[in-house]
């Protein structure tokens, strides 16, 4: 049998809100990555193709990876961007190394 794509973006996107779910209830944030990999393994074993290993295995980490990157750019794009007035220090600090 073999397992479709949405099936995968599907799970994927049950892995991340249930990883934002345990951000919210406190569950340590390193912790976050070993349980979106556990859960994308189970799901590609039990959900998307039980009866070859080879295909679960394959869409299980493809699942869990995927959550994981999804999870960790949420958390990158959650930080303030740099005000203007920082960025001209910084472009100043360079300057002044360089020349």
């Amino acid at each position: 049998m073999l397992f479709d794509f949405t099936d995968l973006a599907f799970m994927t996107g049950i892995v991340v809100g249930l990883s934002e779910f345990l951000k919210l209830i406190k569950v340590k944030a390193s912790l976050i990555p070993i349980i979106n990999m556990t859960v994308g393994l189970l799901l590609g074993f039990y959900y998307v193709s039980p009866d070859d290993p080879k295909q679960a295995l394959m869409a299980g980490f493809i699942i869990g990876l995927s959550a994981n990157g999804l999870y960790s750019g949420i958390e990158y794009n959650k930080k303030a961007p740099p005000e203007p007035a920082e960025l001209k220090e910084k472009d100043e600090e360079i300057n002044y190394e360089k020349g």
